[in-house]
């Protein structure tokens, strides 16, 4: 992600509570990425235009905190771009009535659409839109690491054509209920209360 912002950007900074990644990636090059625990909040030297969030929210424990120290970074014209799982997506609401639940071992909290609008909003912050969204980059090796390539081009010929049938299935549904999406993207600003 780092690298598409960048593109389109004049100056970016990435923040991670990864002290592992950060390390790795300013070893690749990436010298504006820092470490930053939003558990801990403490003063950063600078007032982005906008700030991304991105699938970050649902592994933290204290949502308040993380909250608040973002506020810390925003001025009034800030835009804040959360990014969080559905927890309507189609196969966690189909899984609910088998009592299977679909969740990554890592997240700690769901989010449907108005429990993310609502916690936004009553912690300071104003929803202004909010969209939902298949994710498009499935196959993507960005995405993927080598232990998951290596075993999907192990994976049957007739398995990844199931595969690829339920994603042309799953996108033209989520274009007519959009509902069961896999992904929540909200945009905030500032609440001037």
């Amino acid at each position: 992600m780092f690298q598409r912002i960048e593109k389109i950007c004049n100056f970016q900074k990435g923040l991670d509570y990864d002290r592992e990644s950060v390390t790795f990636l300013n070893e690749k090059g990436y010298k504006n990425i820092y470490f930053f625990d939003l558990n801990q909040p403490k003063d950063i030297d600078f007032k982005p235009d906008i700030i991304v969030f991105a699938d970050t929210l649902e592994h933290l424990m204290n949502l308040e905190i993380a909250l608040t120290s973002l506020k810390r970074l925003m001025t009034s014209d800030t835009e804040l771009i959360i990014t969080v799982p559905n927890a309507t997506m189609l196969l966690r609401f189909l899984g609910n009535f088998k009592g299977v639940i679909d969740e990554h071992l890592d997240h700690k909290v769901s989010f449907t659409h108005s429990s993310l609008v609502q916690l936004v909003n009553f912690n300071g912050l104003r929803a202004e839109e909010v969209l939902l969204a298949a994710e498009l980059n499935i196959n993507d090796s960005h995405y993927i690491s080598k232990d998951e390539d290596n075993q999907i081009k192990k994976e049957s010929f007739i398995f990844r054509l199931k595969r690829k049938v339920y994603y042309l299935f799953y996108y033209k549904l989520v274009k007519f209920f959009p509902l069961f999406s896999e992904c929540m993207i909200i945009t905030c600003k500032l609440d001037k209360k």
